[in-house]
């Protein structure tokens, strides 16, 4: 007959675990990777690729090891910004606006080659003072960090009353 409660507190602990893992599973909400050329060229290793949404810049640089003129930028917006699906990423490869644009698709990862030219064609743009560094990590905002710890402390604590429950019973 303890049966029911056990079962019923497992219930419990999964419905709160669910909310939890969903919530940070949207802090990239999402990324653009593929090749880059300059002017039908590759490009070198740690040429600047920037992900431009409005005033907004993401900045990465072609990495060395994936493979010779590649890129994959994350798009992780700060907690006060938000960006809805179908929103425009504009590019730019070393300063020269890219010919193609994507759209944000939340939590996708999307397949998109960027190519630009060095003269006619789109304008450079201007240099900004941004500091960028090969890091596409953006360190993760409190309320999320402590909303994980949180779950995780709840989540420890029913399985332990689960346990606790348990072997009473067995013991009785």
């Amino acid at each position: 007959m303890i049966k029911a409660p056990v079962l019923l507190l497992l219930l419990i602990t999964a419905l709160l675990a669910i909310p939890c893992t969903v919530y940070s599973d949207d802090a990239a909400i999402c990324t653009f990777a593929g090749t880059v050329t300059l002017d039908g060229s590759e490009v070198v290793d740690g040429t600047v690729i920037k992900a431009i949404i409005g005033n907004d810049e993401y900045i990465t640089t072609t990495p060395t090891g994936y493979g010779p003129s590649t890129y994959r930028i994350t798009i992780q917006p700060s907690n006060e910004q938000h960006y809805g699906d179908g929103t425009e990423v504009a590019f730019t490869i070393d300063r020269y606006l890219a010919e193609q644009t994507g759209l944000i698709q939340a939590g996708e990862t999307i397949r998109l080659d960027l190519s630009a030219f060095t003269s006619g064609g789109r304008q450079p743009m201007p240099p900004s003072d941004t500091e960028y560094s090969d890091d596409q990590s953006n360190p993760p905002s409190l309320g999320l960090v402590f909303g994980l710890v949180l779950a995780c402390i709840v989540e420890v604590s029913m399985v332990a009353g689960v346990a606790y429950i348990t072997i009473q019973e067995w013991n009785a």
